[in-house]
């Protein structure tokens, strides 16, 4: 069974990952042309100050990258999957039968 204990309002969800020590959800989203100018989707990171606890849980407004049109990958961005070391992100489409590996370098 699974009982609801905290959730975190954000627009246009459709896969996260949770870093290995629990402190930032990379979440894929639908963007918004204020913050990522032409739509799409990307990737946001959530930072929590305590492991896995949603109320302490901020949408970073500056650790963001659009995924629509990368290079190799420009199907529909579904679901992502990031290195414990932060180097590689693997994405998987969801029009295109595809998995693709990037290279990654946050700010």
């Amino acid at each position: 069974t699974a009982t609801l204990s905290q959730s975190f309002t954000i627009s246009g969800p459709y896969g996260i990952d949770v870093s290995s020590d629990g402190r930032t959800i990379y979440a894929t989203l639908q963007s918004t042309s204020s913050v990522a100018p032409g739509g799409g989707r990307m990737i946001r990171s959530i930072s929590m100050t305590s492991p896995h606890d949603l109320s302490t849980a901020t949408l970073s407004t500056t650790e963001w990258m659009p995924l629509y049109g990368l290079t190799g990958a420009n199907t529909t961005p579904f679901a992502i999957r990031v290195s414990k070391d932060r180097a590689r992100m693997f994405l998987l489409s969801d029009v295109v039968s595809g998995l693709y590996q990037f290279s990654l370098r946050f700010a």
